[in-house]
This record gives C-alpha cells, structure tokens and sequence, in this order.
C-alpha cells in the first residue's frame, strides 16, 4: 500500500526538479558548491569523478588567476586594454600552466592572449628568454 501510493506521488512531481540530482554531482546553490571545490581541493580522492575533478581544478586555476592579477595590479578592464604579448599576461599564463592543468584554450581566454596557440608560444619564448 506505501509503496503504491509513493510512486502516485512520485508520478504527480514535476521531473525537472529532480534533474540536476539525478546528473550532478551537488544539490544547492553557488555559495555552497564553491564550498564544496574549495574542500574537494584539499581532499581530491580515487573515488571522485572525472566532472568534479574538473570543475576543482578550474576553481583552484580560478583563484590562483584573480590572486596573480591582483598582485600584477591588473583589472578585467587593464587585462583587456593591454597587449596580448604584455610580459605581465605572459608570466602569469606559464605560471597558470605550469600549477594547474588547465588547458591552453581556457588560459589564453581568461588572460585574453588571443588563440591558444599564440599563448602557446609565447610563454615558451618568456620561457626560453628566462633560461
């Protein structure tokens, strides 16, 4: 009798509701699932999966973004305004690909460094001139 009157119950709920439960990995709002990546950061395990991983990875490459910014002394607007060859941008970029995995795509857009090839090598000539 329970069980039949759950799933009436189950038939009546809207299934978009239940969808995010069903194919996410968190159930809150933005607060709490930044939360959650800052822990998952320090406590990364075998058993998390491949769409944790990566949107950990991405927070962490996020914060470690805004804080080089911050100590370059450089804004969305100054970022934007300046070169994509600025020397400032360029460091950052192979400081961003050396400590985190993000790939080329994501670091040339978040440092507005055009295609990610061109950042690509860029940061291999600061590189080599830093040798």
């Amino acid at each position: 009798m329970f069980s039949r009157i759950m799933e009436d119950r189950r038939k009546l709920d809207d299934p978009e509701l239940y969808k995010s439960v069903r194919h996410g990995w968190f159930l809150g709002d933005e607060e709490f699932r930044q939360e959650l990546l800052e822990q998952m950061h320090k406590s990364m395990g075998r058993h998390h999966g491949g769409i944790e991983r990566q949107e950990t990875a991405e927070a962490q490459a996020g914060r470690l973004l805004r804080k080089e910014l911050d100590r370059a002394g450089l804004t969305t607007a100054r970022l934007e305004a300046s070169p994509k060859s600025s020397p400032a941008k360029v460091k950052i970029a192979l400081m961003l690909r050396r400590d985190t995995t993000m790939a080329w795509d994501w670091i040339a857009q978040r440092l507005t460094l055009g295609s990610a090839g061109y950042a690509a090598h860029r940061v291999r000539q600061y590189a080599k001139m830093r040798d």
